[in-house]
Formats: structure tokens, sequence, C-alpha cells
């Protein structure tokens, strides 16, 4: 995990989280995504602000927020998931956002591209969907068996992912028109 790509993720929302999961690394992010921080000593508040470079007046301006590991999200290389396919280079974009779209084929998830960019320096990266025992869908990234990271996908109400569909499927259509396929 790269810290520096970190941080303008935290900042950017103004919120930055700890987590300590018990007897492992600790992992920390934006709420949105969150990342293991591997290589490093057990950190505050203010330590992982410091590793950061987030200056104290900024993270003044920040919520930070130290907790347990949520149970719920499996951190386990081997639990259950659904292996998903992605196109670092597709997005579409809604609302002023970038969207990734990932599948396994017959499902669709959208996460933000922005947070694979913290796992640039990950070999074999690879996302998988998965659900809490509520039914909470999260996709984590994998680097070989381990999990680097557990991102939220967006959440998209069903008016706007077929409007999506139809819209952006409307455009494929008319391009591959236009170039006589």
């Amino acid at each position: 995990m790269i810290i520096k790509k970190l941080a303008p993720l935290c900042k950017g929302a103004k919120k930055l989280c700890l987590y300590d999961t018990p007897g492992g690394p600790q992992w920390a992010g934006d709420g949105n995504a969150v990342y293991e921080l591997s290589g490093l000593p057990a950190l505050g508040e203010s330590g992982l602000c410091a590793v950061m470079d987030i200056p104290p007046d900024k993270a003044a301006d920040m919520d930070i927020r130290r907790q347990d590991w949520p149970r719920d999200y499996c951190l386990d290389g081997a639990a259950q998931e659904i292996p998903l396919d992605y196109d670092n280079g597709a997005y579409i974009a809604h609302e002023g956002i970038k969207l990734m779209p990932c599948t396994d084929g017959s499902a669709l998830a959208f996460i933000q591209p922005k947070y694979l960019g913290p796992l640039t320096d990950a070999e074999s990266l690879t996302l998988a969907l998965r659900h809490t025992p509520g039914g909470q869908a999260y996709i984590v990234a994998k680097a070989g068996l381990f999990v680097v990271g557990v991102i939220m996908p967006a959440t998209l109400d069903k008016n706007t992912l077929i409007w999506l569909g139809e819209t952006y499927g409307l455009a494929c259509a008319t391009g591959r028109d236009k170039d006589g396929e």
C-alpha cells in the first residue's frame, strides 16, 4: 500500500478512519475504502496523521476516528467471495464522479477508481465481491491470497442503473454503427 496515495483520499474526504484488528495489522482509509498498514508500528491518530503528512491544523478540520475493525467485514483471504473482472481504464461518469464497473458476468458493481490508487504497488491485484452476514456488499482487493484493501461499492438506485445502461448502451451501439461494425 502506498501511503502517499492514501493521504489525498483522506484529506479530500476530510475523514480518516483507523481500525485495529485483534492480533493483526491496523487498517486506515477515508471510510469508503480502507487499506492494510503493513510494515508500520501500531499508530494512534496523531501518529497516523504524522505519517500521512497531515499537519495538526488540517487534522483539526477532519473527522478522525479510531475503532475496532467491524466484525461483519471478513479480512480472511479464504472467505466466501465472488471474483470480479474489471478494466482499470474503463469508466463511466455519474454526477461528476468516475465509476469503474466490476462484474462477475451476471452481477454489476461500481467503485470509484481512485480507491485503487493506494494499491498500485500490489502484485497480482484482484477484486472480489463479499457480503456481510446482514447482506451488505463490499469489495476486497487482494494481492495473491491476502486482502490488502476493502472498498465499498458505489450505491446506485435501480432507476439510475437503468438510466446508465440505456444511456451508455445507446452510446456504444451508436459508436459501433458509425464504425461500420
